[in-house]
Parts: structure tokens; sequence; C-alpha cells
């Protein structure tokens, strides 16, 4: 992985379409917003727009409708844009309402962040694009959402690459939604491109809280998370319980290092529902936990503070669940489920924290856990395996075959700041 020896690349791009549709080179004269408003609104599918080095404030942001086109900067720290847009719904730098198959590339800028709280993340991508790439791109004061992936309604995919995150808290650098009861009934695919990817990042923060990550997956996600640098944040998902939409269904994570500079309480968790694999990750530093398994419905702490309609608490009596026992077995969307709650356990191995190896735990300690805890829901060698590599898993090439179609020159290697 060696992502502790990471160098900020100038990078030069190649003008290469997401298809085999070769457009026109669209040159913007500057960074400004209403410029590359205009190109946008006038690009064919195909066309590249590209922007020059330099640094704007953008009150307004650029939107992008039903279009196959590339967007380029110039590179990292060379087209360096900051945010003003305002926290309002739509109010943000890019706003990508994709087609399915007209995929985009937006690459090579440096966005700022401005110093209000904004939810709603300085990329946006919805509709029902495919095989998209997001990359090349740093947010190095970054105090809200980055990047955020899915309406909760459209089914899109694609790869999040080589971006670099710095802080010191983050709304969820990425926040992928799924397509919600949909994805709960297609076919598990693990292992194939039909997923949201991020790989080859960086998550550098200086101090965390609890709810806030690197990457956090809702409403049905499916997702995979590799071969990045994760420091002092955190990495889960949401299960059925605090957000109107279902758990995310599945997440591959593997060949990740993970450390922290402080007392952090979990690297990876709390991993709430849903199936999927963990494997050859590293942890080094001072954490509470490691990989935290759980179902908030079981417990009243959290159980009782579920948003409708998850509000009924995993007992044994409510007609959301399985209730083949007395704890309400087998939980809706729980630890160990797939779709259409076909048993579909999670599988880990060759995990290290410090050197030594690491598995799930199960994570109950919250008031209000108890009779029927987590503890009597999430069961090892039926529910969860540590220690073994789930049968006739193959997981998807690295790197993602879009990278490798539509590649970015040669350059150094990325390397982690001492100073974002």
């Amino acid at each position: 992985m060696a992502k502790s020896k990471i160098a900020i690349a100038v990078l030069v791009f190649t003008l290469s379409p997401l298809h085999n549709v070769w457009g026109a080179v669209l040159p913007a004269t500057s960074c400004s917003s209403s410029e590359i408003s205009s190109l946008v609104y006038s690009a064919l599918d195909g066309d590249i727009i590209t922007v020059p080095a330099g640094e704007c404030t953008w009150s307004q942001g650029v939107m992008i409708n039903d279009k196959e086109i590339s967007i380029l900067g110039a590179g990292i720290d060379l087209t360096i844009i900051n945010d003003a847009t305002g926290t309002a719904w739509k109010q943000t730098p890019f706003w990508i309402e994709g087609s399915n198959e007209k995929p985009f590339r937006l690459s090579g800028f440096t966005m700022k962040s401005a110093g209000s709280l904004d939810s709603n993340g300085l990329i946006v991508v919805r509709g029902n694009s495919k095989d998209w790439r997001i990359d090349h791109i740093k947010f190095p004061n970054l105090n809200s959402r980055g990047i955020w992936v899915g309406s909760g309604t459209s089914l899109t995919y694609g790869v999040i690459d080589h971006v670099e995150f710095y802080g010191t808290n983050a709304i969820n650098a990425i926040l992928v939604r799924g397509d919600n009861e949909s994805s709960w009934t297609r076919a598990l695919q693990l292992g194939s491109k039909n997923a949201v990817y991020v790989e080859d990042s960086i998550f550098q923060f200086t101090s965390g809280e609890a709810g806030n990550g690197a990457f956090d997956c809702v409403y049905g996600c499916r997702a995979v998370f590799r071969h990045n640098y994760v420091d002092t944040i955190s990495v889960g998902n949401h299960g059925t319980c605090t957000n109107p939409g279902r758990s995310a269904v599945n997440l591959e994570i593997y060949d990740n290092e993970f450390t922290t500079s402080q007392s952090w309480y979990i690297a990876i968790g709390l991993i709430r529902g849903g199936t999927g694999v963990f494997f050859n990750n590293t942890f080094a530093g001072d954490y509470n936990e490691i990989i935290g398994l759980t179902n908030y419905r079981a417990c009243w702490g959290y159980g009782s503070n579920c948003v409708s309609p998850w509000t009924d608490r995993c007992d044994g009596d409510s007609p959301l669940d399985g209730n083949e026992d007395s704890t309400g077995y087998p939980c809706l969307d729980q630890i160990g489920r797939g779709p259409n709650q076909e048993l579909m356990p999670m599988y880990e191995w060759n995990n290290t924290w410090n050197g030594n190896d690491v598995d799930f735990k199960v994570i109950s300690n919250w008031a209000g856990c108890a009779d029927p805890s987590p503890h009597d829901q999430i069961k090892e060698n039926r529910d969860f395996y540590n220690d073994l590599q789930m049968p006739g898993y193959t997981p998807l090439p690295y790197p993602h075959p879009v990278v490798l179609d539509h590649p970015t020159p040669v350059s150094p290697p990325l390397r982690k700041e001492a100073t974002p």
C-alpha cells in the first residue's frame, strides 16, 4: 500500500473521454464558474472542458445535467476553487445529475471549504450515470461534506480515486446512498463494478468525533473501500434505524492502512447491517475498538430513537423482523443479511492491529442493550466469520477498470502531508 509515502503530483491530464465518443476540447480561459457553466451548457456528449491554473471563488456552482463530458482542471494545487456557494439545497460547486449510459469525469482541482458547515457536499452526484470517475482532487481544509453520491432513489456507481481529504473534522468526507428498497431486492454482486468504489485516496484528520467519518454508506448503499490511507477518522455504514432509508447492503473494505494520532474510539464501525468482506487491512495506534458490529434496533438507547418507520425495537414482537426466536432474529437488514433478507454472512480475514490479529467484535455497551442485545442477534459462525475467507469471493481487479481505461500520465506517488 505504501500510503505513508505519498507526494502530491503536478498532473497533466490525458484528454480522453469516458466512452468511445470523441468530441471537442473546449478550453476555458479562466476558472470562473460562469465560464465553465457556459461551456457545460454548450458541450455535446464526448466533449472535454479544460480549466486552466488559477484560483477562483465561486458564489454559484456548476450544474451538469444528462451529459457525457469531462471537466479537467490543470491539477491539484494548480486549479483552486474556493467555495462561497452557501448551504442551500443545490448550492454547491459541482452538482451532477447523470444519466444512464452517460458517464462523466471530474478531475484536477483543489477545492476549499467555506467557513460555514455545509452538509450538501462540495461535489454532489445524483441520477443514473454509471462508470463515472472523480479523481485527483484535493480538499485541504474540509469542515463539511466533501463528496455526496446518490439520492436514495436512483442507481449510480463509479470510482473516486486519488482524492485527498485533510482537516480537523468532517461530516462524512464521502457519503454514498444507494437506491434504497430496490437495492435490497437486487442480487448481491460482490467483486463487480456495480458499486461505488473509493480507492487510492487519503483521509488525514487531526481530530474527530463519533458520527463523523471518512466514508459512510446508507440507503441500500453498495460500496468498496480499498487501498486508502485513513488517519484519525473512521469508516462505517448506517443500519435500518437512524435514517428513514434502509441499511447499506454490502461493504468490501480491504487493503487499507488505518492509523490514529490520538486515542480514537473505533477504526471501522459501527457496521450496523448487511453483508460484506473485510480483509488485508492494517491498523496502528491507540484505538478502543477496530471492527465493530452492532444493531441499534436492539437497544432502547438507540432503538427508541430510530426514525420512522423503524421505531419498533427488534425484540421478538415487531412485524419488521423475522422473529424466528424471542430475540427477533433475524432483525430487518441486520448483520449477515443480504438481498431479500437471505442469510449472507460477513467475513473477516488477515486484518492486523499493531501487528496482531484482529477480529470482528459485536458491540452493545450502551444503556438499554439487553433482553435482547446485539450479542443475542449477531452470532459468530452464523452471521459473521472471523479469520475465514469468503467462499467463492473474488475482488474486482485493481485498479478499477475505469481508471485503467482513462489513465492520468505516470507521476510521483501520493504522500500524506505534514501540513495540508
